[in-house]
């Protein structure tokens, strides 16, 4: 029998390419994700010359970022030099992962908090329900409780982004989004959860939190009432099926 060549397993840069998104991103890529959230929105070359890489394994990591919709491609410009350059920034996915990194120190005191901070106050506008509203937050005094939700918000995502995918998220109906923002407003209270309700110490200040915001008061009503009808929807359901098993 002949020598067999051409056996498909080549290795790691083979197996990328043949099945993209089946591996785990490895450190060096992160810390590009890294470097972008610390000082984008940014092109490839300028990237690189902050973080000291390579540009062909720069540019390919943010390809293949873009390409997990973990960084967006915002735009294209000119460069002074003429030529063109593509300007990225990271996607919701990416600053999720981004924050779960950081907040995965378990001691609250480890965390690089104005760095936390930098990245909530540069995306507000990509949540504006959440990231938007944490100088109210803050006002308010329930930062740390917000910090302790985002905390436990960022984990679920990191540990199976399906959680809150349209279709197979916790509530499927919504999208993304809306998933994520209904997660940080009542994830743990209907019905309530052990370990602190997520973080609430103080449910009474968080609830006059949410009240005396205009736009999150208007929101956590609205879901509440969509709470209330599909808890008294499915409490007749059940009323309904107990009657007929016992006729």
């Amino acid at each position: 029998m002949g020598k067999v060549s051409g056996w498909p397993w080549k290795g790691r840069a083979y197996l990328h390419k043949k099945y993209p998104g089946a591996f785990p991103l490895s450190e060096s890529q992160i810390k590009v994700l890294e470097g972008l959230a610390r000082n984008g929105p940014m092109n490839t070359n300028k990237l690189r010359k902050k973080l000291g890489n390579a540009y062909s394994f720069v540019h390919g990591t943010l390809r293949e970022l873009e390409r997990r919709k973990i960084v967006t491609l915002l735009r294209k410009e000119r460069t002074e030099k003429g030529t063109e350059a593509y300007i990225y920034d990271l996607a919701l996915e990416g600053i999720l992962l981004v924050l779960q990194r950081e907040m995965q120190k378990a001691e609250l005191d480890k965390w690089n908090h104005a760095f936390i901070g930098k990245i909530i106050n540069r995306y507000s506008s990509t949540l504006p329900l959440v990231f938007g509203k944490w100088n109210h937050l803050e006002k308010m005094g329930v930062d740390e409780m917000a910090l302790a939700r985002l905390n436990a918000l960022v984990d679920t995502y990191a540990a199976n982004r399906l959680n809150f995918e349209k279709g197979t998220g916790i509530l499927p109906w919504k999208k993304m989004e809306d998933q994520i923002c209904w997660f940080f407003y009542f994830q743990g209270f209907f019905p309530p959860a052990h370990s602190g309700w997520l973080g609430v110490k103080d449910p009474k200040a968080w609830g006059s939190a949410c009240k005396q915001d205009e736009d999150v008061r208007n929101y956590v009503t609205k879901e509440l009432e969509e709470y209330k009808n599909r808890s008294e929807n499915l409490t007749m359901l059940i009323e309904k099926t107990l009657i007929f098993l016992k006729s």
